[in-house]
């Protein structure tokens, strides 16, 4: 289906788009407006987990959970290693709060569009 590849290459660019902004140095001014970051993160994986689940890459609901928690750790531990970025847990947490509003999502989707959800 035509739409999935689309779909699927929307996903790989949200992937590659966000870790590239996770890993830029940042302005300090904009680090000490944490709210702000936190949104960031978890707009982010709202939509990181809504075009994977759209991408309908044959894996179970909950593998996608966990490549998207793993994905989140991946960005902070490579935060960590950088001179100008830092680990934060609270980050960790508002990606795994998008992701679940991300499942929320999917799930209206599905229900108000099935024909972008079907197998």
């Amino acid at each position: 289906m035509k739409s999935r590849s689309v779909i699927r290459f929307m996903f790989g660019m949200a992937v590659l788009g966000s870790y590239i902004l996770a890993i830029i140095p940042t302005n300090k001014i904009l680090e000490k407006v944490t709210i702000w970051d936190k949104f960031n993160h978890f707009a982010a994986f709202s939509t990181l987990a809504v075009l994977f689940l759209l991408s309908d890459f044959k894996l179970s609901k909950i593998s996608v959970f966990g490549i998207l928690v793993f994905y989140g750790f991946f960005i902070e531990i490579t935060q960590y290693m950088l001179p100008y970025r830092f680990f934060c847990l609270y980050d960790v947490l508002a990606d795994i709060i998008g992701i679940f509003i991300g499942f929320g999502l999917y799930f209206l989707i599905w229900v108000y569009f099935p024909h972008f959800c079907r197998k």
